[in-house]
C-alpha cells in the first residue's frame, strides 16, 4: 500500500526539522496538523497550498495523494473540490477527461469546465464548447440551459469588447424567458445595460438599469445592485444628470459600505468625486478625493491610490493649479507602471499643461505618448481628445501636414476600434 497524504506531510515536516507547531504556525493549530498527518482531517486547498510552500515542496505532489485517496468518492468529487478552491487550472485536465465518461453527467461536467475555462480566461475554449451546446438545447428545448449558454456567450462577448454581438444574445435570452424570470431577466438586462453604456447609448442604458434595478430589489445579492447602483451612476454622470447620478452613487456607496466592501466603496467615492468635479464643486469634489488617497494608500489598494491621484491632477488643471496638476500627474508616472489608463492620463495631463504654456513640442511629445495609450485601452473618447489636442499643436507650430496626418489616422484607428465592438460609422 502505497504512502498516504498524511504521511507525506509528516515525512517532509521531518525532513525540515519542524515541530507541528513550526508547520502550522500561521495555517493552522498544531492539533491540525496532527489530525491531517493521522489522515483524520482532509485539509483545504489553501490550506495543502501553503504547507506545501512551507516544506518547500511542489503542491503537485500532494495533489496527487489526495487524488488517489479513497475518501473521494469520484474524480468529479475531486475537481469540483479543486473548482471551489478556484484551483480552475488544476480541476480543468480533469473535467475535460471526464467528459465522456458514463458514470458522470455529461451535462454537469460540461458547465463546471465551461465555468473553469471562463475563471481562466480561456475565451476561445469556453466559446467553442458553449456554441455546440447551443444547438443541443435548442433541439432539446432545454430552456434554463439554453439561456445559460446565451448569457455565457455574451458575457464571453463582452469581455472581448464585442457589445454589439454580446447584445444579439442577450436579446435572444430575453425572449426565451418565461413568465416567472422577472429575476432572471432583471439580470440579464443589467448585461444589456452595460453594453449599452459601453457602446455610448447611455439613455438606453439607463432605461435597462432602471428596468433592472426594479426587477432585482430585494431579491438578489446586494453586492449586484451596488454594482447595477454604481453603473446606472457612470451612465447619468456621462448624460450629465448630476442629480440622479448623485443619488445613485450614495446608494451604491451605502451598500457597498453595509457589505464591508472597501474597495468597491472607495471606488464609488472616487466616482462621487469625477462627478462633483464635472458639476463644478471643486472643492467638495477635492475633498471627497483626498479622503480616497489616503484610505486606498492605508488598505495598500495602488491601483485605486494611483487613480485618486490622478483625479485630484485633473481638479487642479480645471481648478488652474498648475503646479499641483503637474505635481500629481508626475506622481502617476512614477507610479503606474502597469495602469496604462493612469499613465495616458497623466500625460495627457501634462501635455495640456504644457500646451497652455505654449511649449509645443514638449505638449506633442505627452499628447502623442497619451493617444497611443488610449488606443492601447481602447480608449475611443479618451483617445480622440488626446490625438485632437496633439494635431493642434501640430497645427501651432506651422506644420499643417503633420496635424492632417495625426487627424486621418485618429479616424481610422478610432473606426477600427468601433469597428472591432461591432459599430460600423
Amino acid at each position: 500500500m502505497g504512502i498516504t497524504l498524511g504521511e507525506l506531510v509528516r515525512e517532509k515536516r521531518l525532513e525540515k526539522g519542524f515541530s507541528q507547531t513550526e508547520l502550522g504556525r500561521g495555517i493552522v493549530t498544531p492539533s491540525m496538523i496532527s489530525q491531517i498527518e493521522l489522515g483524520r482531517v482532509q485539509p483545504s486547498y489553501g490550506v495543502l497550498q501553503a504547507l506545501a510552500e512551507r516544506l518547500e515542496s511542489p503542491i503537485e505532489m500532494f495533489l496527487e495523494l489526495l487524488k488517489e485517496s479513497t475518501e473521494w468518492k469520484s474524480r468529479l468529487t475531486f475537481a469540483l473540490w479543486l473548482k471551489d478552491s478556484h484551483n480552475y487550472s488544476q480541476a480543468i485536465p480533469i473535467l475535460e477527461e471526464l467528459i465522456g465518461d458514463p458514470e458522470c453527467s455529461r451535462d454537469d461536467v460540461i458547465w463546471h469546465l465551461i465555468q473553469c475555462y471562463m475563471e481562466e480566461k480561456q475565451y476561445e475554449k469556453a466559446e467553442l464548447i458553449l456554441e455546440s451546446q447551443l444547438i443541443e438545447y435548442r433541439e432539446k428545448k432545454n430552456k434554463k440551459r439554453y439561456i445559460q449558454t446565451l448569457e455565457s456567450i455574451a458575457q464571453i462577448k463582452m469581455s472581448n469588447h464585442e457589445y454589439e454581438v454580446a447584445r444579439t444574445y442577450l436579446k435572444q435570452a430575453l425572449k426565451s424567458l418565461g413568465p416567472s424570470d422577472s429575476l432572471r431577466e432583471g439580470k440579464i438586462l443589467f448585461k444589456m445595460a452595460q453594453c449599452c453604456a459601453h457602446l455610448g447609448m447611455h439613455e438606453e442604458a439607463i432605461q435597462h438599469y432602471q428596468t433592472a434595478y426594479q426587477l432585482m430589489a430585494d431579491r438578489c445579492k446586494s453586492t449586484e445592485l451596488a454594482d447595477l447602483c454604481y453603473e446606472m451612476a457612470v451612465s447619468y454622470r456621462n448624460m450629465f444628470v448630476f442629480e440622479k447620478a448623485e443619488a445613485y452613487t450614495v446608494k451604491a456607496i451605502e451598500l457597498y459600505q453595509e457589505m464591508q466592501r472597501e474597495e468597491e466603496r472607495i471606488r464609488s467615492v472616487l466616482h462621487y468625486g469625477l462627478l462633483l468635479a464635472e458639476w463644478g464643486r471643486l472643492e467638495e469634489a477635492r475633498e471627497k478625493v483626498e479622503s480616497c488617497v489616503e484610505e486606498a494608500r492605508t488598505i495598500q489598494l495602488q491601483t485605486l491610490e494611483i487613480k485618486a491621484t490622478r483625479i485630484l491632477a485633473e481638479i487642479a488643471l480645471q481648478k488652474g493649479n498648475d503646479h499641483e496638476a503637474q505635481s500629481f500627474a508626475q506622481s502617476v508616472l512614477r507610479n503606474a507602471e502597469e495602469a496604462v489608463i493612469e499613465q495616458g492620463h497623466a500625460h495627457y495631463i501634462l501635455g495640456k499643461l504644457a500646451q497652455k504654456s505654449e511649449r509645443w513640442m514638449e505638449a506633442m511629445e505627452h499628447l502623442q505618448k497619451a493617444a497611443h495609450l488610449f488606443s492601447t485601452c481602447k480608449s475611443v473618447h479618451r483617445f480622440i481628445q488626446a490625438a485632437s489636442s496633439w494635431a493642434e499643436c501640430s497645427k501651432r507650430t506651422g506644420d499643417m501636414v503633420s496635424a492632417v496626418e495625426i487627424l486621418t489616422n485618429m479616424h481610422e484607428t478610432a473606426s477600427q476600434i468601433l469597428k472591432d465592438r461591432g459599430i460600423i460609422l
